[in-house]
């Protein structure tokens, strides 16, 4: 897999299948676990269908754009559809009491905002960009390992000097 990476979809919600396709790929590429692969695909998912029927209103004429980074804090993915764009600060928190309706939007976007690490919007709402943490996670784990191993071997080192 080339990174950046972009994959363009058609304004269907039936093209999911070649967006969770291209989820396994590059989760399979950066060796991205089964907790963040989920986050990942329910995510991305939610932003797809979000890009279709409230960006491109569902216009099959339009696409959706999706775009994967590598950066130095982990994994970023951008979806952007062909709309008008939107404010996302006027989406109402679908946790709030008050906004209790038969009609509850927002949801996806909480969704998202509580499984990722960071979401940001761009192109005046037409974009979304959710990051993911992943490489810190791994340098995390890759320091702890570093340090058991070191002070695993310290015992043999400092036997293996006197020794000498």
């Amino acid at each position: 897999m080339n990174v950046p990476y972009t994959l363009t979809l058609q304004s269907r919600l039936t093209e999911q299948v070649l967006l969770e396709s291209f989820i396994e790929e590059a989760c399979e590429y950066f060796n991205i676990g089964n907790t963040y692969f989920g986050h990942i695909l329910l995510s991305l998912t939610e932003a797809f269908h979000n890009a279709v029927i409230h960006g491109n209103n569902s216009n099959p004429l339009k696409n959706v754009i999706i775009e994967l980074h590598n950066t130095r804090k982990g994994l970023l993915f951008s979806v952007i559809d062909e709309g008008a764009g939107f404010n996302p600060d006027d989406i109402p928190d679908p946790t709030n009491p008050d906004n209790v309706g038969e009609n509850i939007i927002g949801r996806g976007l909480f969704t998202i905002r509580s499984l990722a690490d960071e979401v940001l919007f761009s192109k005046n709402g037409r974009a979304i960009n959710i990051s993911f943490f992943v490489s810190s996670m791994n340098l995390e784990l890759s320091e702890i390992r570093a340090k058991e191993l070191s002070n695993y071997l310290k015992p043999v080192y400092i036997k293996s000097r006197k020794e000498l």
